[in-house]
């Protein structure tokens, strides 16, 4: 019995050390899934040092910081719709507790 509560200690203690490391969280939400991460290719260094290389390099730059700026905003405009969920949610029970209140005061 000792030995199982030991393993089962050990297997919690680990778990919660790691999930932090690896990004997850325990609890529950409302998205379904993992929130889509910026995966767009980072560019790399031509090999040669010339004019065309450069430009496209530069190019090549200017898109990607584009796309993280892109998904940045989308980011954003999430986090908002997100508050703005909540202060719903968050409306919407107080009216309920404030119609109880009101039923509630006039006794029953």
């Amino acid at each position: 019995m000792l030995k199982i509560r030991t393993t089962l200690l050990f297997t919690s203690t680990l778990l919660l050390i790691a999930s932090p490391a690896l990004g997850y969280f325990y609890g529950s939400g409302n998205l379904i899934g993992l929130y889509p991460t910026f995966n767009n290719m980072t560019p790399s260094a031509p090999y040669s040092r010339d004019e065309y290389s450069f430009n496209r390099y530069r190019d090549e730059v200017k898109r990607y910081v584009k796309a993280a700026e892109e998904y940045v905003d989308n980011a954003n405009n999430d986090i908002r719709q997100i508050q703005d969920a909540k202060s719903d949610a968050i409306d919407k029970a107080n009216a309920a507790v404030k119609r109880f209140n009101d039923w509630a005061s006039r006794g029953y």
